[in-house]
Formats: C-alpha cells, sequence, structure tokens
C-alpha cells in the first residue's frame, strides 16, 4: 500500500487526541514529568470539563523568542541555536492565534502541531524506507504508526515545547540513507543542505551526515577516491550554522551557545585535557546531573544505560521473542534491517556518551530508546498477522501506554498496565515455543 502523509497525520492526530484524554484526563496520575514541566489545570466552560495542560519550565524562555524571534541574537539567549525551531513554532503560532484565544491553550497547541507534522515525517520515512511496509495493508502501516508514538521520548515530547521530537527524524533520517542506493551527486548535495537546515532545529541531526555519506566512507580507498564530495558534503551542512553566526555578527552581537558556553557539554572533554577543568554533581534525587570528569562519565553512562535496559525491560524482551519466532519463518531481510539499526544505535550511543550531562535516561533513550522501537516495527511486518502478533503486539502497546515519565527515579511504577503486559507477553511467549516445539517434532 502506498502510504500517504495526509491520511498519515489524520491518523496520527486522532491517535495523539485520544492518547492526551488518557494521559491527561483519564489517568493523569501516571502522565507526571517529575521535573521542569508542571501539569497545569485548565477548564472549558462549554464542556464543563476539567483538564490538564503540562506546562514546561523553559517554555517561558521559547516564547520570548516566538513572541521576538529578532531579540534572539541581541543578547545570550537559551536556545540561539535553534532558530528553525523557534521560527516553525512562531509560524505554526501566528496561524493557530486566529483560531485560540486562550494564551496557554494557544501556546500548547503551537508545540503540539509542530511535534505531530515532526513525527508524522519521521514515521513516513521509516514506512518508505523499508520495503514490506508497502506490500501490507493499512492497518499495520497504522498499527506500527501507533507504536512509535508511544515510545516514551514521543509520548511525553509530543506534549512538552523542548525539541525532543526531532531526535527520531536524526534515527530515521539515518535509517533511510543507510537503506537506499549510493546517491548522485546532485543528490548527496541536497541532502547535506537540508541536513544543515534542520540542524539548526536540532543540532544532533548533523550525525545523519555519517549515513548520508557511509557509502564513500567505509574503507580509506573510498575516502580518497570521494573526497572532494566528502568535503563539499561537510562544507553544506556546515554552510547554515556559520551563515547564521555571520549573520548575528553583522548585526554586531556576539553567537552564543548555551550547550557549549554555559552547559560545557561535548566541550568539556578538551578543557579537561588542557586545563584540567572537572565539573562532578551527579546526584539524581537532588538534580546534579554533571558527570564531567575522565573516567568517570563512562560509569556515570553505563549506570544510566542499565537502568534504560530496565526501562525498556518487556520491548526488548519480545525483540528476542520476536526473533525465536521469525527463526522457523527464513527471513534474512530482517537481519539486514537490524544490521543496518545496530550502525545508527552504534553511533547516536557513543555520540551521547561524552555529553557530560546526564539527567535520567533521556540520552539513552535518544539512541537505545528508538533502536528497541523501531525493531519491534520491522519486527512485526514479517509476523503472522495472527492471535500471537496482536498479543506480543497490544503487550508492547500497553507497556508503553504505561510507562512512567523517564525522570521517575524508581525506573518503574508498578501498575495495573505494566502486569497486564507482562502476563500477555509471557503467554505470547509459551505459545511460540509450544509452536516452535511442535513444528521441530514433525520436522523429525
Amino acid at each position: 500500500m502506498k502510504v500517504n502523509f495526509f491520511n498519515l497525520i489524520a491518523f496520527n492526530s486522532v491517535t495523539i487526541f485520544a492518547l492526551y484524554i488518557f494521559m491527561f484526563i483519564i489517568y493523569p496520575e501516571n502522565s507526571n514529568y517529575f521535573q521542569c514541566n508542571v501539569l497545569t489545570s485548565n477548564i472549558s466552560r462549554s464542556l464543563e470539563l476539567t483538564y490538564l495542560i503540562p506546562v514546561s519550565c523553559d517554555l517561558e524562555v521559547y516564547m520570548v523568542g516566538v513572541n521576538d524571534f529578532s531579540s534572539i541574537v541581541e543578547f545570550d539567549y537559551n536556545y540561539q541555536t535553534r532558530p528553525l525551531y523557534i521560527l516553525s513554532i512562531k509560524f505554526i503560532y501566528i496561524i493557530l492565534s486566529k483560531l485560540i484565544g486562550d494564551i496557554l491553550i494557544l501556546e500548547f497547541m503551537s508545540f503540539l502541531v509542530f511535534h505531530l507534522f515532526i513525527t508524522t515525517f519521521s514515521i513516513l520515512i521509516v514506512l518508505k524506507c523499508i520495503p514490506s511496509f508497502q506490500d501490507k495493508r493499512a492497518s499495520l502501516i497504522y498499527l506500527i504508526s501507533g507504536l512509535i508514538i508511544l515510545n516514551p521520548i514521543i509520548r511525553y515530547g509530543l506534549f512538552d515545547s523542548a525539541h525532543q521530537t526531532l531526535t527520531l527524524l536524526t534515527f530515521a533520517g539515518s535509517l533511510y540513507f543507510l537503506t537506499q542506493k549510493p546517491f548522485s551527486s546532485s543528490k548527496l548535495y541536497l541532502y547535506a543542505l537540508i541536513i544543515g537546515l534542520l540542524s539548526m532545529a536540532n543540532v544532533s541531526i548533523v550525525l545523519s551526515t555519517i549515513f548520508l555519506l557511509y557509502n564513500k566512507i567505509k574503507k580509506i580507498n573510498q575516502v580518497i577516491q570521494n573526497f572532494s564530495n566528502i568535503l563539499i558534503t561537510f562544507i553544506l551542512v556546515a554552510a547554515p550554522k556559520i551563515l547564521w553566526n555571520f549573520y548575528i555578527s553583522s548585526k554586531g552581537f556576539i553567537p552564543y551557545n548555551s550547550a557549549t558556553q554555559y552547559w560545557h557539554q561535548f566541550v568539556w572533554i578538551k578543557d579537561f585535557i588542557l586545563a584540567n577543568y572537572e565539573n562532578v554533581d551527579y546526584n539524581l534525587s537532588e538534580g546534579g546531573y554533571y558527570c564531567m570528569s575522565v573516567p568517570l562519565f563512562v560509569k556515570c553512562y553505563l549506570l544510566d544505560f542499565f537502568k534504560t535496559i530496565i526501562y525498556l525491560s518487556l520491548p526488548i524482551l519480545t525483540i528476542f521473542a520476536n526473533f525465536y519466532a521469525l527463526h522457523k519463518r527464513k527471513t534474512p531481510l530482517i537481519y539486514g534491517y537490524l544490521k543496518n539499526l545496530l550502525l545508527i544505535l552504534a553511533l547516536l550511543f557513543s555520540f551521547w556518551a561524552f555529553i557530560g550531562w546526564y539527567p535520567p535516561l533521556r540520552f539513552n533513550l535518544y539512541s537505545i530508546g528508538y533502536f528497541v522501537t523501531l525493531m519491534l516495527c520491522i519486527q512485526f511486518s514479517y509476523l503472522p498477522r495472527d492471535g500471537k502478533f496482536l498479543m506480543a503486539y497490544i503487550s508492547v502497546l500497553i507497556y508503553y501506554l504505561f510507562l512512567p515519565h523517564w525522570n521517575y527515579l524508581e525506573i518503574l511504577k508498578l501498575n495495573l498496565g505494566i502486569i497486564v503486559s507482562y502476563i500477555l507477553f509471557v503467554i505470547y511467549i509459551l505459545k511460540i515455543y509450544k509452536e516452535n516445539k511442535k513444528s521441530t517434532s514433525s520436522s523429525l
């Protein structure tokens, strides 16, 4: 089936609306963000209904740029390196302001519409780059879309003013580049420029350049042969950032990057080597996330990694169970997708290891979290649509739906949804084990 963007965004809109009702009207006690965001009550007088809206501690800062974009170059604005993100929200805000009078709802909806578009576009990329999806009925495509929306980063990020949904675009774009045939020079340069522009919304998108050039940098001799293409690609990726900084300088101001100049993210390694810089304040219960010291940062990041494995325990176990179920079906293509996803996982996991600032689970979820969800999506596209498929799918769906926010320090909050998801998973395991054992016996 041909995937249509407008059909997909319509489905996702309904899905996200239902998700909002579940999270902030039906079951708000499990939708606490724990840090930064405050669930604010609002009243619909026409419907006589009280509902909650998560308001981020970053919202006010973002709205400075949305209300007066030109001002963000005039001082040390926290999000000066995200002009495309600010402009996108401003564009949506102007349109919605003609329809919505309540400022709280207007601000909330402006970010939500942006996240809806980015999430849908990212899902479309995933569907486009995996041919097995194109041969399936619409029902599977929508099931897969729903599963990606419930990924913890997306599920909570949709209703936040932060730009976390763009990290899904990084993963999806990287997968797309790995699954396509080598690009012509003109197409290569076009994608490089697009990556550069998108990096003005979220800088991590630059990482997908590695996979855009993957077929040209796999071996040393390929790097030498394609040196001019590689150089031009990197120049085009960097061009928007260079031009933006030049624009700021031309206005008589100094470009500001809060990530490096205030938070010392990544650059702390250089400072550690050259000036013995250290910043260690790793006490999660007190909001201490700094672990800028060698080799201590490795310990902090790996500790976060093991907590992430616990947080995603059922989806990870389901991946292993699905491989067991698919073993007898002889589906070699799925291992090609596994290899591509592992390459992306390795790069993103390694990249975020050096940030030096480790709030609970978030940066591991940018790599491991997306890997797990997309691997499940691919597996479900190969599994037969029967009772076992539904059991595996629903167990993961419920698990994601009832997961607490990643800021929850106890990692997992035992509730009815988590219990039910594990019961369904155990039944699924027993069924596929029984089926494979029966199949083995009959073949002897």
